[in-house]
């Protein structure tokens, strides 16, 4: 990097530090509305749920889905039918998912929620955990960045509320990353000064998708199953001794703590797996040692639920890919997770 440019002049790091935020927060402001025509397609879902959640009249939900791209795919707006139907009562749900993500980022993302929602808090969060996300030497350690996607969902002027204190300069720079990405864009920037209404046109059909399945996105599927071959490839299959990252297991008490704070109750639980992913764990006590410490968790927080077995298993044939359900296989487990929590939770 050239010593001689602009930036390098000042003397003292943390003036030119405040000079750069200042310089962002102005770039970030500038492109902050036209967001959703610059970023990719998986991007431009996580600002409309960020802009849907937080507009002026905020809806209300009785419960939130949180996870990652594994639960993305559930239409929360059956699920909140399907209760509906069961207990003759309005039951709201909104798929609150975010891609790539983890357990801190779920815990800013709830956070926000909750200081945007002041007095109305969900009944419930129906929490993915990812049993993989959870461990020591998971194979993406940017599921256990804070700021991974969550920097994408709000401003910074909203974002940084609800930032801890000793993190706000990793927060600034990673906002700032993602700023100079869009502002790199600038023949796409430039297109949507003069063809505004043709990139409307592109993109509202997918957010009103999201919109009408309450935050879910839509999922398609594999014309033949999918060989077992292609699941023993995966970290899921390689990682059977289940050992929880102490980082991530401290933001997942934070969360607990948060919840219970509000009055909210959670339920957690773990998305379908390959019979041959199950199979090799449980050769090796994986969902024993899982078992063990949702029952240490229960116990601390009694207003945590674990719901279902630990160890769902799918047919191939419901899978997109290694380990994402498709189109059928969240339609089943829609169902099922539904028949499951009214079992077990009667009074919801």
């Amino acid at each position: 990097m050239r010593k001689n440019s602009f930036i390098f002049n000042f003397k003292s790091l943390p003036l030119a530090y405040i000079f750069c935020l200042f310089l962002f927060i102005v770039a970030e402001n500038g492109v902050h509305h036209y967001r959703m025509h610059i970023l990719p397609i998986s991007d431009r879902i996580i600002v409309y749920k960020g802009r849907m959640l937080n507009k002026i009249k905020p809806v209300n939900f009785d419960a939130l889905l949180i996870g990652d791209s594994r639960l993305l795919g559930v239409d929360a707006k059956i699920i909140g039918d399907l209760i509906q139907q069961e207990k003759k009562k309005t039951f709201r749900c909104y798929n609150l998912s975010i891609p790539d993500s983890g357990i801190p980022a779920y815990y800013l993302i709830l956070k926000k929620y909750l200081e945007d929602h002041k007095g109305q808090p969900p009944k419930w969060i129906f929490l993915s955990t990812s049993s993989s996300g959870l461990m020591r030497n998971h194979e993406d350690r940017a599921r256990q960045d804070i700021y991974h996607r969550f920097a994408l969902l709000f401003p910074y002027s909203e974002g940084i509320k609800v930032v801890p204190i000793r993190d706000w300069l990793k927060y600034s720079i990673v906002k700032l990353e993602s700023n100079s990405t869009m502002i790199s864009f600038r023949k796409r920037i430039r297109d949507i000064f003069m063809n505004r209404e043709l990139l409307d046109q592109k993109i509202v059909p997918i957010c009103k998708a999201a919109y009408n399945r309450h935050g879910g996105i839509m999922q398609g599927s594999q014309n033949e199953p999918i060989p077992d071959w292609v699941f023993e490839d995966t970290d899921y299959f390689r990682n059977t001794d289940f050992e929880v990252d102490a980082h991530t297991e401290k933001w997942l008490r934070q969360f607990f703590e948060l919840t219970a704070r509000h009055g909210i109750q959670v339920g957690m639980f773990n998305m379908p797996m390959a019979q041959v992913i199950v199979e090799n764990r449980n050769k090796k006590g994986f969902y024993q040692a899982f078992q063990a410490k949702v029952d240490d968790w229960q116990h601390k927080y009694p207003h945590v639920h674990f719901i279902g077995p630990p160890d769902i298993v799918y047919e191939n044939k419901f899978f997109l890919d290694q380990h994402h359900l498709g189109g059928y296989g969240f339609q089943q487990f829609q169902q099922d997770f539904v028949r499951v929590l009214l079992d077990e939770i009667p009074d919801l």
